[in-house]
């Protein structure tokens, strides 16, 4: 989905069975559900939480979640832009300014990164934001 104007989504259609058929020995699963631990009851080999944290409710309790989801020598991806917001947050102390705070023992870093996206609302309106990438590897239970 885009945005076509601040009242109006958009949707973007492509064909993507040449992507599914190289990822055909990939199992995908998608939750739709508010996330906290005890919601996903198997664990992965690669978690991703990407630009979710800054808006909702509880980031230490996503991220606890992500982290009980993440199988032993696996991998978690979290990414923010660290828009924190007071409307979204129930705690403002769980507002970090770097998210490798969320990691301690039982981690450890594989990369971090800083990426640019843009988000475009018409021809002549667009937001850029800088994206803190960092994916670390579950060593410990």
């Amino acid at each position: 989905p885009y945005i076509k104007s601040l009242k109006e989504l958009g949707c973007l259609d492509f064909d993507a069975s040449t992507i599914a058929k190289a990822c055909d020995h990939v199992s995908f699963t998608l939750i739709e559900a508010p996330f906290e631990r005890g919601v996903v009851k198997k664990e992965f080999d690669l978690t991703v939480c990407l630009n979710v944290l800054d808006q909702c409710e509880s980031p230490k309790t996503l991220v606890n979640a992500l982290m009980d989801a993440t199988s032993f020598n696996g991998m978690l991806v979290l990414s923010c832009t660290y828009q924190w917001n007071k409307k979204h947050l129930k705690e403002e102390s769980e507002a970090v300014n770097d998210i490798n705070d969320y990691f301690g023992e039982g981690w450890v870093k594989l990369s971090e990164d800083e990426h640019e996206y843009k988000i475009r609302f018409n021809e002549r309106y667009s937001l850029l934001f800088l994206s803190h990438v960092v994916a670390y590897k579950k060593v410990g239970g």
